[in-house]
């Protein structure tokens, strides 16, 4: 059971970055990253592990999914837990797009900047003429935490499972002992 009810219509609590095609969508990154490794089975659920060798450990028997002719190939994830401001809720983002995880290292390593959990980015994206996305990373200007977003991620570290969840195809917002 998750500390809160999402907003009907906004997925769940789960960023997600088709969210961003109706515009770009400001977000506090809450928690440090959470890295594994993730690759999609036939049946469409999600196979996660700490590593990329465990993960082909896990490979089903059926194989990863395979679309446009090509089977899906592990890649490198990382989860973070978000305070999105358009739905006013905390939301696991998990981000494998290597624009954004690029965007947010250099945010990171700009010494103007710094630790982004300090401030919140603008995420956005745009379909290209080839069909694929481009994606963008935009610091916003340092403002104080909600106190709404900062009650609420305190309440998700001292009650709820945590990121490590994901690996075990768990909720992160779920309550210990749910």
């Amino acid at each position: 059971m998750a500390y809160y009810t999402p907003n009907p219509g906004s997925g769940g609590n789960y960023f997600k970055v088709k969210d961003l095609d109706s515009g770009p969508r400001k977000v506090r990154i809450m928690s440090q990253q959470f890295r594994f490794a993730e690759c999609w089975s036939d049946d469409k659920t999600p196979v996660r592990a700490e590593t990329i060798a465990e993960l082909a450990s896990k490979r089903p028997a059926n194989g990863w999914r395979v679309q446009n002719g090509k089977e899906d190939r592990p890649r490198w994830v990382c989860a973070f837990v978000v305070f999105d401001h358009k739905d006013e809720e905390l939301k696991v983002a998990a981000f494998h797009q290597s624009e954004v995880l690029q965007g947010l290292d250099r945010l990171e390593n700009n010494e103007d900047w710094g630790d982004v959990r300090g401030y919140d980015v603008t995420l956005s994206r745009t379909k290209k003429d080839n069909g694929f996305f481009s994606y963008s990373v935009d610091a916003v200007p340092h403002k104080p935490l909600p106190k709404k977003a900062q009650e609420a991620y305190e309440k998700y570290e001292n009650e709820c499972v945590g990121l490590a969840a994901l690996l075990t195809g768990g909720n992160p917002m779920d309550l210990f002992g749910n």
